[in-house]
């Protein structure tokens, strides 16, 4: 292995690690605004529930809009320091390592932008439901579940939930897209991950 190789992987190491630790944060953050609740029957039900859930919704929106904010802080230290361990290396090398650079890159661009569009499709979804819940509260009925008064109300409130289902369904199948590339990029590195 070469110097640079070597310098290149140590970075690579660093801002995984950087990356691990801000995934833990979120999740933890998250978890603290128990959003498997947000559109409970029990929160939408009433006028002080469905605030509190609309707050849950404010505070993963900031949340999200934080974490998006430093992830491309991230990108751009770690790509500026990689580039100058590339600009160090013979022509036909650096050509090598900066396509693989720029391939890496670019998936983690796409991958963690999916991730931002899904959650901020979810979030817009559940507050689209919590204010039409709050617009039509005195007409609604509240049972197993909820009865509007008219079909528009209800063909919304169908129509946001189905985004809310379809942006369940692609978190999931990114997060198993991105812990089995991140499991190979590990092993690479000689990182293991840290148990559960």
């Amino acid at each position: 292995m070469t110097e640079s190789e070597a310098k290149l992987i140590e970075i690579s190491k660093r801002y995984a690690a950087v990356g691990i630790q801000m995934a833990n944060a979120y999740a933890a953050e998250q978890a603290k605004l128990q959003l498997e609740l947000v559109l409970s029957r029990e929160r939408l039900s009433s006028e002080a529930g469905t605030a509190e859930s609309l707050a849950a919704i404010g505070r993963i929106a900031e949340l999200t809009k934080a974490h998006k904010e430093v992830f491309q802080k991230i990108v751009a230290a770690s790509s500026s320091e990689n580039m100058a361990v590339l600009a160090e290396l013979p022509e036909a090398e650096k050509n090598e390592q900066l396509s693989k650079f720029a391939e890496m890159l670019n998936w983690h661009l796409e991958s963690q932008g999916a991730f931002y569009e899904v959650r901020e499709q979810w979030i817009d979804a559940a507050a689209r439901i919590c204010n039409l819940i709050q617009s039509c509260r005195d007409t609604a009925v509240f049972g197993e579940a909820v009865q509007f008064a008219n079909d528009e109300e209800y063909d919304e409130f169908e129509r946001q939930l189905a985004r809310i289902e379809d942006a369940h369904h692609r978190e999931a199948s990114l997060l198993n897209e991105k812990m089995e590339r991140l499991s190979k990029s590990l092993a690479v590195l000689g990182v293991k991950p840290a148990p559960q």
